[in-house]
């Protein structure tokens, strides 16, 4: 999760909404691990305008190139504000 973090920042966090993991080898003591990361889908609210849904993918691979989870799912973000606005209010 902290290589998710520092890889995929999005504007003031998000609430996972939705999520699938697979873990098709075991993570072994010494693997160097790593993210791929790509987006699906980026949906804005209808009903509240400051947040959004972001579709994502990721892969953990070790040092050898393996597979060693596949996580896809979705999250709630909340989207930056316009450049000159004042930040969203609500809880973030």
């Amino acid at each position: 999760m902290r290589l998710l973090d520092c890889s995929f920042p999005i504007a003031t966090g998000v609430i996972g909404s939705e999520i699938h993991l697979e873990w098709p080898s075991p993570t072994r003591p010494g693997d160097v691990l790593h993210l791929e990361i790509s987006v699906g889908a980026i949906t804005h609210s209808e009903t509240r305008p400051g947040r959004g849904s972001v579709t994502l993918a990721y892969d953990t691979i070790n040092q050898h190139g393996e597979l060693r989870q596949r996580t896809t799912g979705r999250v709630v973000a909340w989207r930056r504000p316009a450049v000159g606005s004042a930040a969203p209010t609500g809880g973030h």
